[in-house]
C-alpha cells in the first residue's frame, strides 16, 4: 500500500508541474481524456522509478505468449 501511494504521489505531482489535473483513484488517477496518453506514459515511468529503488530489476512489461 505504500509503495502504491508513492507512485500517486510522483504523478500527481508531475502533473500539477506540467498543468495536468490528476485525481487519485484507488490505485490509479483520471485526467482529462486528451491527457490519457500522458496519464499511461506517467504511471508506468513513476512505477519503474520507485520500484527500482526496492527492487532493481522490476519491470512492468510482461511478455505474453498464447499458445493452442
Amino acid at each position: 500500500m505504500q509503495l502504491e501511494g508513492l507512485i500517486l504521489k510522483d504523478v500527481l505531482l508531475r502533473g500539477a508541474r506540467t498543468g495536468i489535473l490528476a485525481l487519485p483513484i484507488h490505485d490509479a488517477v483520471a485526467v482529462e481524456f486528451d491527457n490519457q496518453d500522458w496519464a499511461n506514459d506517467t504511471m508506468e515511468d513513476a512505477w519503474q522509478t520507485v520500484m527500482s529503488k526496492f527492487h532493481a530489476p522490476a519491470s512492468n512489461k510482461v511478455n505474453i505468449k498464447f499458445t493452442s
